[in-house]
C-alpha cells in the first residue's frame, strides 16, 4: 500500500512540475512563436510568417489565430485560421499600394478555451 501511495505522489509531483509552464500547477497554457524573426512587408507586396503554437498541460482544444493593431491597408490571412489537428500554420500579410511604410508593431494572438498567448512582431 505504501508503495502505491509513493508512486501516486511521485506521479502527481512530476505532472505538476512543468518548468516551461509559467503558471505552474499543470494548468493549460499556450505559447505562440513566429519566424522569420525579421519581417519586411513591402508596400504593394506580401510576406508569409510561419506560426507555431506550443500546447502546455496537454491542452486538447482548438486554437484560434487572430491579429490586431495592423496598419490600415494590411490584410492578414491565416492558413488555417483555427488549429485543431496541428500546432502549425502560416500568416500572410498583404499590403495595399496606399499602405504607410513601417516600422509598425502588431499582435498575433493564439486563443483557446480559457488560454491565450500573444506575440508582437514588427513590420
Amino acid at each position: 500500500m505504501r508503495l502505491l501511495a509513493f508512486i501516486l505522489l511521485a506521479t502527481l509531483a512530476t505532472a505538476c512540475d512543468d518548468p516551461a509552464n509559467p503558471g505552474g500547477g499543470g494548468e493549460y497554457y499556450l505559447n505562440i512563436t513566429y519566424s522569420p524573426a525579421a519581417v519586411t512587408l513591402p508596400v504593394g507586396g506580401s510576406v508569409t510568417l510561419n506560426i507555431v503554437v506550443t500546447r502546455g498541460g496537454l491542452y486538447p482544444g482548438t486554437i484560434t489565430l487572430t491579429t490586431s493593431a495592423l496598419p490600415n491597408g494590411v490584410i492578414p490571412t491565416f492558413n488555417p485560421p483555427v488549429l485543431s489537428n496541428t500546432d502549425r500554420g502560416t500568416l500572410t500579410l498583404t499590403a495595399g499600394n496606399g499602405t504607410v511604410a513601417g516600422p509598425c508593431p502588431f499582435t498575433i494572438t493564439a486563443s483557446g478555451q480559457d488560454v491565450e498567448s500573444k506575440t508582437t512582431p514588427t513590420i
